[in-house]
């Protein structure tokens, strides 16, 4: 799910800083790249091509 608020409208709402924001967003997106990852381990653990990986994952083979 994408979000359409822009951080300068999150941190308004909040009542936080941009910086405050920026902080959280980037927390966000290391454990999703951390649980990525996973994923990806697991799935060559148990066999799988990098193609059908990276088409499970949505991320291209590099």
């Amino acid at each position: 799910m994408e979000c359409s608020y822009t951080e300068d409208a999150l941190a308004e709402t909040l009542g936080v800083t941009r910086q405050t924001i920026n902080t959280w967003i980037s927390d966000i997106r290391a454990r999703q790249r951390t649980n990525r990852n996973s994923i990806i381990i697991h799935l060559s653990r148990l066999g799988w091509t990098q193609e059908k990986i990276s088409e499970t994952v949505g991320i291209n083979q590099q």
